[in-house]
Order: structure tokens, then sequence, then C-alpha cells
């Protein structure tokens, strides 16, 4: 366990999903405070902080480029080793490829 690397991965941390209107009450009310405290932790030890945003095509979508929603959380402001942005349910369907990331840094866990 002490040869893995590992990376924190923070995904679709953005303003949307806070949308009570729209997803109802959330049942993770903690979810960016828990989020901010693991991005200071792993800043502090200088390990890589990976953001993951989801562009929506959907029209109308609280979730697409230029909406609000689709706008960062400011838990996760700042700058990271590596930003995806995809616009499906995976990450590892976006652009730039998180894969090739992980496996070109050593991440493996």
């Amino acid at each position: 366990m002490a040869d893995m690397k590992r990376a924190l991965l923070m995904v679709d941390v953005q303003r949307g999903f806070g949308d009570v209107d729209y997803w109802g009450v959330r049942n993770n009310a903690a979810c960016e405070a828990n989020i901010a405290q693991l991005l200071a932790a792993w800043r502090a030890a200088e390990l890589p902080v990976v953001r993951i945003v989801h562009d929506s095509l959907s029209p109308g979508s609280r979730l697409a480029p230029g909406q609000r929603g689709h706008e960062l959380c400011e838990e996760v402001a700042g700058s990271v080793d590596f930003e995806v942005h995809k616009a499906v349910h995976s990450a590892f369907h976006g652009d730039p490829d998180l894969d090739a990331w992980l496996k070109a840094n050593d991440v493996t866990g």
C-alpha cells in the first residue's frame, strides 16, 4: 500500500447539483465541506488533484456551459493538476483522456 500513488478526483462539484427545486433535497448536505477538507489535505501533501466537470449538451440544462449551474462550487476553486470536461456520465469519456493521464502519472489508487 505504501507504493500506491494516489490522486484526488473531484467529480461534478458544480452549483447546478445544489438546485433543490430541480433535484430535490440532497442526502449529503456536507458533501462540499468534506471535499474541501480532502482537497486541503491533498494539496498539503502535494498529491495530484483532478477536477472533472460535467458539460451538459441538453438544451436548457442547468449544467450546460454558460449556465450558473455549470459553475464550480467555491470549495473546489483553484488550480488542479488535471481537468476533464465530459458530456456523459463517465469521466473516462471526456477530454482530455483521464485514463491516459492516470497511467502516465503512475496513479494506482
